[in-house]
């Protein structure tokens, strides 16, 4: 879900995180680490950092991420609530 996030902000709004614009997430503290990092896949490190240093991902219990595991339809609305609200910052 967070790379999905991530990736439709790139994709279909036009803001690449990354390359169009990097100043947008210069302040994002992107420490944050996760007891199953390795879990998930090197492309999603860094959307899932930026989501989570943005304040959209939180993670689940244990300081894990559980990036194989579906996202509950209250978990999806607590998450879209932020990043439309980041996205009106932008």
């Amino acid at each position: 879900m967070a790379t999905l996030l991530h990736q439709h902000h790139r994709q279909n709004l036009n803001i690449d995180c990354r390359y169009q614009d990097a100043s947008l997430l210069k302040d994002v503290d992107t420490s944050k680490s996760f007891a199953d990092d390795k879990s998930f896949g090197s492309f999603a490190k860094l959307s899932v950092k930026q989501v989570v240093g943005l304040g959209i991902v939180a993670g689940r219990a244990g300081n894990k991420f559980d990036s194989k595991s579906n996202a509950t339809r209250a978990e999806a609305a607590v998450m879209l609530y932020p990043a439309l609200d980041k996205l009106n910052a932008f």
